[in-house]
């Protein structure tokens, strides 16, 4: 019979990220867990975001 495992949900940590960028609206829910954030503008260059 194989055990079932009893997992704490409290031991896990939510989802961080240092840094990211999209030239796309699309991503800003992935682009919400990274500290750092900037949008790529349709010339090219990067765009820091709040």
């Amino acid at each position: 019979m194989k055990k079932s495992r009893n997992w704490n949900v409290k031991s896990v940590r939510p989802l961080r990220l240092y840094s990211g960028y999209s030239d796309s609206k699309q991503d800003n829910p992935l682009l919400y867990f990274c500290q750092h954030r900037w949008r790529v503008t349709p010339h090219g260059e990067l765009q820091q975001l709040e």
